[in-house]
């Protein structure tokens, strides 16, 4: 609790004032957001905190003491505190106690909370945390297995002597939960596609209110420059997307959109959907460890089972400055080995084996038995920084998306 927030504070402290190099993944993602803060950068991490439900005796092979709830939330809070982080996702929240579990947090680092309305029965939900200094929360809506919130970030201009407040970037947020099975890969194409309907739909409201033209049937309006007059606009998807990088779910999200969505039975509260070219109509988007690849290894595998599950998009007109390692601290780098491609080290691509290619997949140690790493799943996290007006308003307006791994 206390004293373990204590130790972490006291090791970022000390490795700031020494100016060493940090052996800490939470020092890594603050000083590449500090360093990059007046150019607009934001911080974000994305969790699946595994469920308290799901945390039972026998389960991970771990002491039961060590799955306990009250002392796994103490850990997570504790190291959600060093982050710092401006923007957090977090899955699998107990909705029924997150007041209880998280008001220490939300007002210790100034965040505020979106939290899903979940009427499915399921004991968990998706939150989001901002930081209110930075972000005003100007619209929210929970989906099935999503939460969107859209945040307005916080500006202001020297006016007549004093400082006025003016309207600053909007930040669509969403975080995502989709439907798990190796047999729901359909399933979690529509809630994608229920996802990126909504966001556009979104969209489309502040454009209005901006006074900017309308959009096109599935077609991404340009961003506007700064020179416009209008705000500009980025989008950060996070979450556990339950797919590998050589899924559909991926290549969706990857390239706006499919050359053939998968004809379904029945598209959820519609009639029949068939096959077809689908384009998403929004922001295109990109892998942040794709973009960036983390100290300590590539960032190949996030859950118990050593696969790839957990992901953060981001819109192109933002650069990614830096992504959180997927160890804690660098001297935990062994405890998460790459995985083996005919006993050579993996570098990235697929992130489950297909026959002839990959030797095994590496189990990883989660939840861990010393409990520093309190979940199934491993954090996600990056930073951040808005391009140069210009260049974001190219990639915009025609730019494809980059072809990405096989």
């Amino acid at each position: 609790g206390a004293p373990m927030l204590l130790f972490l504070l006291a090791s970022a402290t000390c490795a700031a004032a020494t100016g060493a190099p940090s052996e800490r993944a939470s020092q890594v993602l603050k000083n590449a957001r500090n360093a990059q803060v007046q150019r607009g950068a934001l911080s974000v991490v994305s969790h699946n905190i595994l469920a308290p439900v799901y945390a039972t005796p026998g389960t991970f092979g771990v002491p039961c003491e060590t799955l306990a709830w009250p002392d796994r939330s103490r850990r997570l809070r504790a190291q959600l505190a060093e982050c710092e982080a401006d923007i957090v996702m977090l899955q699998e929240v107990q909705a029924g106690t997150f007041e209880s579990d998280f008001r220490e947090l939300l007002d210790t680092c100034g965040y505020a909370a979106s939290l899903q309305e979940d009427d499915s029965r399921r004991p968990y939900a998706n939150v989001i945390l901002y930081k209110t200094d930075r972000y005003k929360l100007i619209a929210a809506e929970s989906r099935s297995r999503v939460q969107i919130a859209v945040l307005r970030e916080r500006a202001e201009r020297a006016e007549g002597g004093g400082v006025e407040e003016v309207a600053g970037r909007v930040l669509y947020l969403a975080n995502v939960h989709l439907q798990k099975g190796g047999q729901e890969e359909i399933t979690r194409l529509a809630q994608l596609r229920s996802l990126f309907k909504r966001l556009s739909n979104f969209r489309e409201v502040q454009r209005k209110r901006r006074g900017a033209p309308g959009r096109g049937r599935n077609r991404a309006p340009p961003a506007e420059s700064a020179e416009g007059g209008c705000a500009l606009e980025s989008c950060v998807i996070g979450g556990d997307f339950n797919c590998a990088r050589k899924s559909d779910v991926y290549r969706l999200m990857r390239d706006s959109g499919l050359q053939r969505f998968p004809a379904s039975k029945q598209r959820p509260g519609g009639g029949p959907a068939g096959g077809g070219v689908y384009r998403t109509g929004f922001l295109p988007l990109q892998d942040v460890y794709e973009s960036k690849v983390p100290l300590w290894g590539p960032f190949t595998a996030s859950h118990c089972t050593g696969s790839l599950l957990d992901y953060i998009w981001a819109s192109t007109d933002l650069e990614v400055v830096e992504t959180l390692p997927r160890a804690l601290e660098r001297a935990h780098a062994a405890r998460f080995p790459e995985r083996v491609r005919n006993g050579a080290q993996s570098g990235g691509g697929d992130t489950e084996p297909e026959e002839g290619v990959f030797l095994r997949r590496e189990r990883l140690p989660l939840p861990s038995e010393d409990g520093l790493y309190v979940s199934d799943h491993l954090p996600a996290g990056c930073v951040l920084r808005p391009r140069a007006p210009r260049l974001a308003q190219g990639k915009a307006q025609g730019a494809e998306p980059d072809a990405g791994p096989p």
